[in-house]
């Protein structure tokens, strides 16, 4: 079962890192984007702020995830660490079982170490 996920994975890696369209070019640091926000990322600006609180993010998926209940209702059952988010659950349960599902020729237990990793191979 494993290894049909980490081939899948991999499958999903070269078509998303080697074969997608990106739309947008940054002039920055010379990446591609299937999405324009990467801009924020060299410019600071946090265009999307939360009506409640005012504080302001550059990524609206951000801003979707900002909640002011308090409430984590996603708790470890490892460390009884709690998050307002399953994802982000999810994400930390890889600490507790060494789960490392972002594979090129080593492996990484988060997507965004993958992408970093992937970079030094096609030189973006």
């Amino acid at each position: 079962m494993y290894i049909r996920r980490a081939e899948s994975s991999r499958r999903h890696t070269e078509h998303y890192f080697y074969s997608f369209s990106y739309t947008y070019h940054c002039e920055i640091c010379s990446k591609s984007f299937s999405v324009n926000s990467h801009k924020h990322l060299h410019t600071g600006e946090k265009p999307y702020r939360c009506n409640i609180c005012a504080k302001f993010f550059s990524r609206s998926n951000s801003l979707v995830k900002h909640t002011h209940s308090g409430e984590k209702q996603y708790h470890c059952d490892a460390c009884g660490k709690s998050f307002s988010d399953g994802g982000t659950l999810s994400r930390h349960k890889r600490i507790h079982t060494g789960e490392k599902p972002y594979q090129c020729d080593i492996s990484f237990s988060q997507k965004a170490q993958l992408a970093a990793h992937i970079s030094n191979h096609t030189g973006e």
